[in-house]
Protein backbone atom coordinates (compact mmCIF):
# COMPACT_ATOMS: atom_id res chain seq x y z
CA UNK A 1 0.00 0.00 0.00
CA UNK A 2 1.47 3.50 -1.29
CA UNK A 3 2.51 5.89 2.22
CA UNK A 4 -0.02 8.40 1.01
CA UNK A 5 -3.20 6.24 1.33
CA UNK A 6 -1.75 4.79 5.04
CA UNK A 7 -1.72 8.88 5.45
CA UNK A 8 -5.08 9.54 4.25
CA UNK A 9 -6.41 6.26 6.35
CA UNK A 10 -4.50 7.74 9.40
CA UNK A 11 -5.81 11.03 8.67
CA UNK A 12 -9.48 10.25 8.40
CA UNK A 13 -8.92 8.09 11.80
CA UNK A 14 -8.18 11.68 13.21
CA UNK A 15 -10.97 13.20 12.15
CA UNK A 16 -13.68 10.85 12.95
CA UNK A 17 -11.75 10.17 16.44
CA UNK A 18 -12.01 14.42 17.07
CA UNK A 19 -15.29 14.40 15.74
CA UNK A 20 -16.43 11.67 18.12
CA UNK A 21 -15.18 13.43 21.47
CA UNK A 22 -16.24 16.46 20.25
CA UNK A 23 -19.86 15.10 19.96
CA UNK A 24 -19.48 13.30 23.70
CA UNK A 25 -18.14 16.98 24.50
CA UNK A 26 -21.75 18.75 23.85
CA UNK A 27 -23.50 16.07 24.80
CA UNK A 28 -21.78 16.27 28.07
CA UNK A 29 -21.89 19.55 28.57
CA UNK A 30 -25.99 20.01 27.87
CA UNK A 31 -26.12 17.25 30.50
CA UNK A 32 -24.70 19.28 33.13
CA UNK A 33 -26.40 22.50 32.07
CA UNK A 34 -29.51 20.60 32.16
CA UNK A 35 -28.93 19.02 35.27
CA UNK A 36 -28.01 22.24 37.03
CA UNK A 37 -31.08 24.53 35.59
CA UNK A 38 -33.35 21.89 36.62
CA UNK A 39 -31.60 21.34 40.36
CA UNK A 40 -32.29 25.24 40.59
CA UNK A 41 -35.75 25.53 39.41
CA UNK A 42 -36.51 22.98 41.64
CA UNK A 43 -35.33 24.60 45.01
CA UNK A 44 -37.26 27.43 43.82
CA UNK A 45 -40.27 26.50 45.16
CA UNK A 46 -38.57 25.36 48.57
CA UNK A 47 -37.37 28.82 48.66
CA UNK A 48 -40.68 30.27 48.04
CA UNK A 49 -42.55 27.56 50.51
CA UNK A 50 -40.13 29.04 53.78
CA UNK A 51 -40.50 32.91 52.76
CA UNK A 52 -43.92 32.18 52.67
CA UNK A 53 -43.90 30.19 56.06
CA UNK A 54 -41.69 33.37 57.20
CA UNK A 55 -43.86 36.23 56.79
CA UNK A 56 -46.95 33.84 57.65
CA UNK A 57 -45.04 34.11 60.74
CA UNK A 58 -44.02 37.82 60.81
CA UNK A 59 -47.85 37.87 60.93
CA UNK A 60 -48.59 36.27 63.83
CA UNK A 61 -46.06 38.28 65.54
CA UNK A 62 -47.00 41.70 64.52
CA UNK A 63 -50.70 40.45 65.88
CA UNK A 64 -49.06 40.09 69.54
CA UNK A 65 -47.24 42.77 69.19
CA UNK A 66 -50.04 45.22 68.69
CA UNK A 67 -50.57 46.45 72.70
CA UNK A 68 -46.36 47.00 72.69
CA UNK A 69 -45.71 48.96 69.50
CA UNK A 70 -46.99 52.14 68.22
CA UNK A 71 -49.78 51.48 65.64
CA UNK A 72 -48.18 53.13 62.32
CA UNK A 73 -44.97 51.35 62.88
CA UNK A 74 -47.21 48.04 63.24
CA UNK A 75 -49.22 48.97 60.09
CA UNK A 76 -46.18 49.67 57.93
CA UNK A 77 -44.60 46.22 59.04
CA UNK A 78 -47.61 44.68 58.52
CA UNK A 79 -48.15 46.47 54.89
CA UNK A 80 -44.46 45.22 53.81
CA UNK A 81 -45.18 41.37 54.82
CA UNK A 82 -48.59 41.85 53.29
CA UNK A 83 -46.46 42.80 50.30
CA UNK A 84 -44.17 39.88 50.16
CA UNK A 85 -46.62 37.31 50.57
CA UNK A 86 -48.33 39.12 47.51
CA UNK A 87 -44.97 39.34 45.41
CA UNK A 88 -41.94 37.58 47.16
CA UNK A 89 -38.79 39.15 45.84
CA UNK A 90 -35.79 39.82 47.17
CA UNK A 91 -36.11 44.13 47.61
CA UNK A 92 -39.65 43.43 49.00
CA UNK A 93 -37.59 40.64 51.34
CA UNK A 94 -34.90 43.22 52.51
CA UNK A 95 -37.34 46.06 53.25
CA UNK A 96 -39.35 43.67 55.36
CA UNK A 97 -36.24 42.31 57.25
CA UNK A 98 -34.72 46.13 57.77
CA UNK A 99 -38.35 47.18 59.09
CA UNK A 100 -38.88 44.18 61.27
CA UNK A 101 -35.06 44.22 62.90
CA UNK A 102 -35.48 48.09 63.64
CA UNK A 103 -39.02 47.14 65.46
CA UNK A 104 -37.50 44.04 66.97
CA UNK A 105 -34.84 46.33 68.21
CA UNK A 106 -37.27 48.81 69.83
CA UNK A 107 -38.85 46.67 71.73
CA UNK A 108 -35.99 44.98 72.99
CA UNK A 109 -35.82 48.22 75.20
CA UNK A 110 -39.19 47.26 77.10
CA UNK A 111 -38.06 45.29 80.07
CA UNK A 112 -41.96 44.57 80.25
CA UNK A 113 -41.67 42.71 77.30
CA UNK A 114 -38.53 41.09 77.96
CA UNK A 115 -40.00 39.40 80.78
CA UNK A 116 -42.68 38.20 79.03
CA UNK A 117 -42.37 34.67 78.01
CA UNK A 118 -44.16 34.77 74.45
CA UNK A 119 -42.27 37.15 73.19
CA UNK A 120 -39.02 35.56 73.76
CA UNK A 121 -40.67 32.41 72.60
CA UNK A 122 -41.58 34.10 69.42
CA UNK A 123 -38.06 36.20 69.24
CA UNK A 124 -36.65 32.51 69.33
CA UNK A 125 -38.56 30.75 67.15
CA UNK A 126 -38.36 34.44 64.54
CA UNK A 127 -34.76 33.41 64.73
CA UNK A 128 -35.03 29.74 63.74
CA UNK A 129 -37.54 30.60 61.04
CA UNK A 130 -34.96 33.55 59.80
CA UNK A 131 -32.03 31.52 59.77
CA UNK A 132 -33.65 28.68 58.15
CA UNK A 133 -35.00 31.43 55.43
CA UNK A 134 -31.38 32.78 54.89
CA UNK A 135 -29.62 29.15 54.13
CA UNK A 136 -32.29 28.28 51.87
CA UNK A 137 -31.60 31.49 49.65
CA UNK A 138 -28.42 30.75 50.37
CA UNK A 139 -28.50 27.70 48.59
CA UNK A 140 -30.61 28.31 45.94
CA UNK A 141 -28.29 31.49 44.67
CA UNK A 142 -25.75 28.76 44.78
CA UNK A 143 -27.50 26.52 42.64
CA UNK A 144 -28.28 29.75 39.98
CA UNK A 145 -24.31 30.90 40.48
CA UNK A 146 -23.30 27.09 39.12
CA UNK A 147 -25.51 27.23 36.50
CA UNK A 148 -24.89 30.55 35.48
CA UNK A 149 -21.15 30.34 35.52
CA UNK A 150 -21.58 27.34 32.92
CA UNK A 151 -23.95 29.82 30.94
CA UNK A 152 -21.44 32.38 30.94
CA UNK A 153 -17.80 31.08 31.36
CA UNK A 154 -15.70 29.62 27.99
CA UNK A 155 -15.90 26.89 26.59
CA UNK A 156 -19.34 25.90 27.79
CA UNK A 157 -21.16 29.39 27.08
CA UNK A 158 -20.96 27.38 22.92
CA UNK A 159 -23.15 24.80 23.71
CA UNK A 160 -25.13 27.38 26.56
CA UNK A 161 -26.01 29.73 22.95
CA UNK A 162 -26.76 26.71 21.05
CA UNK A 163 -29.33 25.59 23.16
CA UNK A 164 -30.63 28.34 24.39
CA UNK A 165 -29.63 28.34 28.20
CA UNK A 166 -30.22 32.01 29.43
CA UNK A 167 -28.87 32.86 33.02
CA UNK A 168 -31.29 32.24 35.69
CA UNK A 169 -31.86 35.57 38.61
CA UNK A 170 -30.88 35.19 41.72
CA UNK A 171 -32.63 36.17 45.06
CA UNK A 172 -30.86 39.59 45.68
CA UNK A 173 -32.20 43.29 45.91
CA UNK A 174 -31.59 44.96 42.37
CA UNK A 175 -30.64 48.41 43.79
CA UNK A 176 -26.93 48.37 43.95
CA UNK A 177 -26.73 50.84 47.03
CA UNK A 178 -28.68 47.53 49.05
CA UNK A 179 -26.13 45.33 51.08
CA UNK A 180 -26.49 41.70 49.74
Amino acid sequence: MEAWIIILIVFAILIVAFASLAIVWVVGVRKVLNGLKRKAEANFPEMQQILTKKYDFYTKFLNFLKNHAKESVLDEVANLNKTCLNEPNANNDFALNLRMKELVESLNKQEKLQQNEEYVSLLQEKQQIEDEATERVKIYNGMVEAYNEKVKNFPSNFIAQKFNFESMNYFRQTDTNKPE
